[in-house]
């Protein structure tokens, strides 16, 4: 961390950090492994943190992306991320008209975000399909290297 963080902070960091590890092992030897709706909720509350580091900078942006995501099934939210050409932000969705909005279930989402799962692989299989700018879509797949 960058500095002084609240216990509560590094326990869910550790605990997503355990989480995702589970993952890695799990559905490399069940193809049929996911995770729990309880721990599905758990990571998205993290993705926030692993959004922030997941963009890299790109000084070639001239205005802001915006990509809704609606997530649904037991940990149903809305979410926007903003790239820009600084980095990325992320909140819940509001008003402003996205460029792209993605729809998936929560454990799709959790895997993009934490880098599990590429944008691309996920639009080819389905689990995350969208509406909007096909260019602004595949590009978000571009500039995210996962959290």
């Amino acid at each position: 961390p960058p500095g002084p963080e609240p216990v509560r902070t590094l326990l869910d960091q550790r605990i997503a950090e355990l989480t995702m590890h589970t993952w890695d092992i799990r559905s490399v030897l069940d193809d049929e492994y996911h995770f729990s709706a309880d721990a599905v909720r758990a990571l998205i509350d993290g993705v926030d943190r692993a959004v922030r580091r997941a963009f890299r900078p790109d000084p070639s942006l001239v205005k802001p992306l915006c990509h809704r995501f609606v997530v649904s099934g037991p940990a149903a939210t809305s979410r926007v991320i903003i790239i820009a050409a600084h980095g990325a932000t992320v909140g819940p969705a509001g008003g402003q008209e996205p460029d792209v909005t993605f729809q998936c279930d929560g454990e799709t989402y959790v895997l993009v975000m934490y880098g599990r799962v590429k944008v691309v692989d996920a639009l080819a299989d389905g689990r995350l399909t969208f509406d909007g700018d096909p260019a602004v879509a595949v590009g978000f797949g571009r500039r995210f290297v996962g959290g």
